[in-house]
């Protein structure tokens, strides 16, 4: 039985801060975790979920801490 995830799952109302942050840890962890998206993504909001998510799996223990903070 799975538990019910403490993280938040709907970022269609981000701040066009939370936004600005998002695309910064595109940025910084690109070639961590996005290397396998063009290099010049913009990051929308249909996209934040995404992007915490790969920087979850992929961005290490600086990737966890920003996706934390993304969700804040």
């Amino acid at each position: 039985m799975n538990a019910p995830s403490a993280w938040p799952t709907d970022f269609s109302n981000v701040s066009d801060e939370t936004l600005e942050q998002a695309q910064r840890a595109f940025e910084e962890f690109y070639p961590q975790c996005f290397w396998f998206m063009p290099k010049s993504l913009k990051i929308t909001r249909e996209l934040v979920s995404s992007i915490i998510e790969e920087l979850k799996l992929n961005g290490g223990h600086a990737g966890f801490r920003r996706a934390a903070e993304l969700c804040r």
